[in-house]
């Protein structure tokens, strides 16, 4: 359980990196260049800038402008928008300082958790069972050329940098396959941009990543 907490706080940490209170203006790197953006709901926007320092950011036709607390940190949100294919940029700009992302979609974004099933590699043996042909798919989609409409996000256990991929043979070697054909069935059937993010753990339990209202609105575990 200790291993499992232990490797827990490391995602969390790759997550919120350079969220350092007092610092320049920065974001974590859950949010890059690349990304996808959960078409329907609200998108909340955060990261770390001076004390009490104005922030406005810019997406599409929205302008969102807030102010850092007295610790430095700062979140806003986007309004809901529809799945949108065409690449656009988002700024976020400070008072000294300013960060432009770029090829930003609107989609489907899934997390992708769990145990070793869903912690095996793209770019590992295909060891499990093989369809009718005895194609490895797996090794196939990795010769495809970049797909624009799959996006992917690997969560490290270390504080090595890591941003949102466009899907290549390179970006899918580390991305669980499970969730990347799961991904792909998702895209094709909706016809939508999809953001993949693997952030499986051998060995945690599925407690972790289930919420709270998950659980509530579960009629297993209702009273």
């Amino acid at each position: 359980m200790k291993l499992i907490l232990r490797t827990l706080l490391c995602i969390l940490g790759v997550l919120l990196s350079n969220m350092i209170a007092h610092a320049q203006l920065s974001t974590p790197q859950v949010l890059s260049s690349n990304m996808v953006l959960q078409q329907g709901q609200k998108i909340p926007v955060w990261g770390t800038a001076e004390p009490n320092e104005s922030i406005l950011i810019s997406f599409g036709k929205q302008r969102v402008k807030v102010r850092a607390n007295a610790s430095g940190r700062w979140m806003a949100e986007l309004k809901p928008m529809a799945a949108n294919k065409n690449p656009q940029q988002m700024s976020i700009k400070g008072k000294k300082t300013s960060i432009v992302y770029d090829n930003i979609v609107v989609g489907e974004v899934w997390l992708c958790s769990g145990q070793s099933n869903m912690v095996y590699k793209m770019k590992l043996p295909g060891n499990y069972a093989l369809p009718a042909k005895g194609e490895n798919l797996a090794a196939l989609e990795l010769r495809k050329p970049a797909n624009e409409m799959i996006r992917v996000f690997v969560v490290r256990r270390d504080d090595k940098p890591v941003s949102w991929k466009v899907a290549d043979g390179e970006s899918l070697a580390e991305v669980s396959a499970v969730g990347y054909f799961f991904g792909k069935a998702l895209q094709e059937q909706l016809d939508v941009p999809v953001g993949i993010i693997t952030a499986a753990v051998n060995g945690s339990r599925i407690e972790t990543w289930t919420s709270k209202e998950a659980y509530e609105h579960s009629p297993v575990f209702g009273p």
